[in-house]
């Protein structure tokens, strides 16, 4: 099941105008653009994996400023909870480099995100994906490493429902 909201720390407002549209960059499983977030979890020591992956790697990125955000009933999100997950976005939206370049080595592979905005709304990793994604079996061809914690990849800016500025005491 889907987290029901999300957070994005270091924020005080979402604009349409600010939104950047989702784009590959050949060599590396991140696009430039779209909006990173986290499923926010307000009853817990840690809000967010990302807020617990910032306080114990890089404590100088957390911030008392958030927004927090619902999504749209309608949304197309696509769950990666496992590598067959993966696979299978890998087998829907393909690769974003060429073949020769993801034959080299499938550290480099990326998702066609620009094909992936078409199709999805939401790409959200949970916590059990975001583990057996990231370089977990040799076998496996692509990897999410570097999407260091479970957290959502929002697409399509017109999926968000609502959100709302929240100030936070974390730092």
């Amino acid at each position: 099941m889907n987290p029901s909201s999300y957070i994005i720390l270091g924020k005080k407002e979402l604009t349409r105008e600010k939104f950047s549209p989702v784009k590959s960059r050949v060599g590396l499983n991140k696009p430039e653009g779209g909006l990173w977030a986290s499923p926010y979890y307000p009853d817990k020591e840690y809000i967010s994996s990302w807020h617990e992956w910032c306080a114990i790697e890089m404590d100088n990125w957390l911030s008392n400023d958030s927004v927090i955000l619902t999504v749209k009933d309608n949304a197309r999100i696509f769950t990666i909870d496992s590598q067959e997950d993966l696979l299978k976005f890998i087998n829907i939206v393909g690769v974003a480099e060429d073949e020769i370049m993801s034959k080299i080595s499938y550290r480099f592979a990326s998702p066609n995100f620009e094909k992936a905005k078409e199709l999805f709304d939401v790409i959200y990793l949970s916590e059990n994906g975001q583990w057996k994604t990231r370089f977990s079996c040799k076998e496996c061809q692509y990897n999410l490493y570097g999407w260091d914690c479970e957290s959502v990849l929002i697409l399509n800016f017109d999926c968000i429902d609502k959100w709302e500025y929240k100030k936070l005491d974390i730092v």
